[in-house]
């Protein structure tokens, strides 16, 4: 029960249902706190789903749901859900637009999931390299560092196309997409193929997000018209900051700030 929780929010996430993983990731930790089951109740609150707080533009909120993740199931020096809880912190903090401090959190997230014994759960590995990658991404490191970090966010990008499973190979192109874009790059059709691909896989808020990014980089009134498509779907799903969102979630360096 507690695996298909968990699955289902994080589908719903990334299908773009935000009203209803909000609605869910609240549901489901009332049901395992009744239950008696601390294990699920801590990861509702860490990992991916931990989003659910940020989406409301409630960052403390998010940082007191993964203080009650901790408390109540202490994390292991070594375990997924220390990976899990570091996924949490690492994506608050870079909601909070605190992108240096991510990095060195999701850095450590993804050295401990190298150091984990067991295989890791696919979903965990994904939102690990995913996250890693954006929080390089964000960073305002000198430009001395800049090949540094996009030497890492290039290798996440292959350690998830590695995965081989649509989930991955998507967010591998998107990354990509992002990072040429930081580079430099700036031919709208890179965000219009990927809005494009998400749309006809109904990946709703990932679309609508590439949408945004777009228009930007068309300017001019069609561009306008896109950016605020797209910021108006955002809104109709509960995003109470969504230029906040779209800098989490396709993050381009300095290059397209919102």
């Amino acid at each position: 029960l507690s695996q298909a929780q968990i699955l289902t929010t994080v589908c719903l996430f990334f299908e773009g249902h935000l009203l209803e993983q909000q609605r869910r990731v609240h549901e489901y930790c009332s049901d395992a706190e009744n239950r008696g089951d601390l294990r699920t109740a801590a990861a509702l609150r860490s990992g991916l789903n931990n989003i659910a707080w940020l989406l409301r533009d409630d960052a403390d909120g998010a940082t007191e749901a993964l203080s009650y993740a901790r408390r109540v199931w202490p994390p292991l020096p070594r375990s997924h859900i220390t990976v899990q809880a570091l996924v949490a912190e690492a994506q608050i903090l870079l909601y909070r637009q605190c992108a240096e401090q991510a990095l060195t959190c999701a850095n450590q997230a993804y050295e401990l999931l190298q150091q984990l014994s067991s295989r890791p759960m696919q979903l965990i590995q994904q939102a690990t390299l995913w996250l890693t990658a954006r929080c390089a991404l964000s960073s305002g490191h000198p430009s001395d560092q800049h090949a540094q970090l996009m030497g890492q966010v290039q290798h996440h990008i292959q350690a998830l196309q590695a995965i081989r499973s649509p989930w991955a190979a998507l967010l591998a192109r998107y990354l990509d997409v992002c990072r040429q874009v930081a580079a430099g790059a700036r031919e709208p059709t890179l965000f219009a193929d990927l809005a494009t691909t998400c749309h006809e896989r109904r990946w709703l808020l990932f679309a609508y997000i590439a949408d945004f990014r777009c228009g930007q980089l068309l300017g001019g009134e069609v561009g306008w018209q896109r950016c605020q498509t797209a910021l108006s779907w955002l809104a109709a799903q509960g995003v109470k900051q969504p230029r906040r969102i779209i800098d989490l979630i396709a993050p381009c360096g300095e290059a397209l700030l919102t």
